[in-house]
């Protein structure tokens, strides 16, 4: 009776063991998958070199650029933002651009993140991409948002499937701010371009800063 007994004992305390353990290993995996770094074919974090590797020509319609904080450039409606006319309804747009080359088999899905948009009155955002084809020629715009460019957030933009892009291509991006009133903001956070897999894992930790070339 002892005996059987001590061997019931026994297989319940392995079986907590077991359990233990393999919740245990399961947790560590958790954890390991967060830490381990994001792979892009080009990123941009926007860190304080940001506001000069941002640039546009000509100087009218260039956004006013600032970093309120690390990893953070702010576009600004300023005084070289360009009035445009909706009917009879006015509003003003800014932009800065940058360029790359990126292998878009590989890296299709272009990541921008928004942190902040305010503004007195109607502000939103934007995010164009397109081929640079040499000089002064570049392709069709390749456009997103979200929500109309009312709300921040992490946007997705497939290139081979929204633009047709494929290959290694060099390409210009633009971030954008727009509203009714000079003064408006938005705040991006990082630029990058990562695989289709990754998508996922972005999203649930939008945070991560680990991020190799």
């Amino acid at each position: 009776m002892l005996n059987s007994i001590s061997a019931h004992r026994g297989k319940a305390l392995l079986a907590v063991i077991v359990a233990g353990s393999f919740l245990a290993c399961t947790t560590l995996w958790g954890q390991v998958q967060k830490i381990e770094p994001l792979h892009a074919g080009w990123h941009d974090e926007l860190n304080e070199t940001a506001i000069h590797d941002w640039t546009w020509q000509p100087a009218q319609g260039r956004a006013d650029l600032s970093a309120p904080k690390e990893g953070v450039l702010r576009l600004s409606l300023g005084d070289k933002s360009q009035e445009d006319h909706i009917g009879k309804d006015a509003y003003y747009w800014a932009t800065c651009a940058r360029y790359a080359t990126v292998d878009l088999d590989r890296y299709p899905l272009l990541a921008v993140r928004v942190l902040k948009v305010k503004g007195k009155r109607d502000t939103w955002w934007d995010v164009k991409v397109n081929e640079y084809k040499g000089g002064t020629v570049h392709g069709a715009d390749i456009g997103g948002t979200l929500k109309r460019g009312r709300r921040s957030g992490l946007l997705f933009l497939d290139l081979t499937e929204n633009g047709k892009l494929t290959g290694k291509k060099q390409i210009r991006l633009r971030l954008n701010v727009a509203g009714l009133e000079r003064g408006a903001y938005a705040d991006y956070s990082y630029v990058r371009f990562i695989e289709r897999k990754d998508r996922a894992r972005l999203e649930q930790n939008p945070d991560s800063q680990k991020v190799l070339p």
